[in-house]
């Protein structure tokens, strides 16, 4: 267990690494074999010495791969630090040898050792960014080579309980977010006098807001409040274009999603101003599909 084999090391005085490589215990994890199990109490941490292992975590009903970590990664690193229940299970994708610190050895460097400390942040943050992209339908269609970039393309950025992140009718379709934790809710106001206002979707880990300004007129369509405290990304609408160019799937995930979005708030509003006036607002303003794949008839305005 050497500073070379693992980069998480480097960070580490020599007194602490001796620490580590004399308290650390190996272990051979066969392939099927959980190293981790989703919602489990996890008091080490986990350095991969060889071989590949696969993350696999439940979601609405599924349990999905969502990475891997190979030779020189590390895992269990957020359920330790964080005193939290395991996020995702952790499997042998082949005959892999691992390395098992004790949590208190970890912990104690975590809270002394600046170095080690924004090392692990940065895994931990790293790794909400890929677990969500994994689970998103439009994200999920990109080859993992892609989504695991996104975390240097987009910006972390936290809010707090009751903050309105994106309002209904604004011109300004500059960016997107993708939730990393915490809840949200999106609203449109009734265009009549009764001004109402009625909830189109909420939004959990792995949703995405403010992408279907994309595919209609430059106008945001609802309103988007956090309603518990949240991390997301947020993501450039030149670098949602650029994947939108660079993948057919993509391309046509992130038009389908819109699609549906706009039928969901078409139903919604049919009752209150009429089935004419609420598609005119709604599907009548996505792009139509011809233009939205010929790149070269694509307006430019919204991706600028």
């Amino acid at each position: 267990m050497t500073k070379d084999r693992f980069p998480l090391l480097a960070t580490l005085d020599d007194d602490a690494l001796d620490a580590f490589q004399r308290q650390a215990s190996c272990r051979q994890v066969n392939a099927g074999e959980p190293l981790l199990e989703e919602g489990s109490e996890n008091d080490h941490l986990y350095l991969i010495a060889s071989g590949r292992m696969v993350v696999r975590k439940r979601h609405r009903g599924r349990e999905l791969p969502i990475g891997f970590v190979k030779g020189g990664d590390i895992c269990g690193e957020r359920s330790l630090l964080h005193a939290e229940q395991t996020a995702a299970a952790v499997y042998g994708a082949s005959e892999s040898e691992v390395y098992e610190v004790p949590g208190s050895l970890v912990a104690r460097q975590y809270r002394e050792n600046a170095h080690f400390r924004r090392a692990m942040d940065l895994v931990i943050e790293r790794r909400q960014v890929n677990a969500a992209l994994a689970l998103n339908p439009l994200f999920s269609v990109l080859p993992m080579e892609v989504r695991q970039s996104m975390y240097h393309v987009g910006e972390m950025v936290r809010f707090a309980r009751g903050e309105e992140i994106i309002h209904q009718y604004d011109r300004d379709i500059q960016r997107m977010y993708l939730l990393l934790s915490g809840e949200a809710e999106s609203t449109i106001t009734v265009p009549d006098a009764s001004r109402k206002r009625l909830t189109v979707a909420r939004h959990a880990m792995g949703d995405q807001v403010g992408e279907i300004a994309l595919l209609t007129t430059p106008m945001r369509i609802a309103t988007v409040t956090i309603t518990t405290a949240a991390t997301a990304l947020c993501i450039s609408n030149k670098t949602l274009h650029t994947f939108r160019m660079g993948s057919l799937d993509f391309a046509m995930a992130l038009y389908d999603n819109t699609r549906r979005a706009m039928v969901r708030q078409m139903d919604l509003l049919t009752p209150e101003i009429g089935a004419d006036r609420a598609r005119a607002i709604t599907l009548d303003r996505m792009v139509p599909l011809e233009r939205y794949r010929n790149p070269e008839q694509q307006m430019a305005q919204p991706f600028v």
